[in-house]
């Protein structure tokens, strides 16, 4: 039995057709399985089984159509049950209380 060709990071991005920063995102957020390759401490060189990237490529994979777009869809107004315990008083209400008050001091 022979072992699959593994693929670079760069190899497994480009069949994703994403950048290799996006792939090292999907990497460390345990989504997408690598392989660690020698025995570097500062760099680790790892690669992609082809496998994992067919398993990924699967569970990525959307069904039923396209969800709507959240910035250019229509928008419903909002629904607030919430009440205010605040009052409602004119400005030039507001501007006789403060300048009929004492001056501190």
């Amino acid at each position: 039995m022979t072992a699959p060709r593994l693929l670079t990071p760069a190899e497994a991005a480009e069949a994703l057709r994403i950048s290799v920063k996006t792939l090292r995102v999907h990497v460390e957020q345990g989504e997408l399985p690598r392989i660690i390759l020698g025995a570097g401490r500062i760099k680790k060189h790892w690669a992609i089984d082809p496998n994992d990237l067919a398993a990924f490529i699967v569970r990525r994979k959307e069904t039923g159509g396209a969800a709507p777009c959240r910035s250019t869809s229509r928008r419903k107004a909002p629904i607030s049950t919430t009440t205010s315990g605040s009052k409602v008083i004119a400005f030039s209400e507001l501007q006789a209380r403060q300048t009929g008050a004492k001056p501190n001091g």
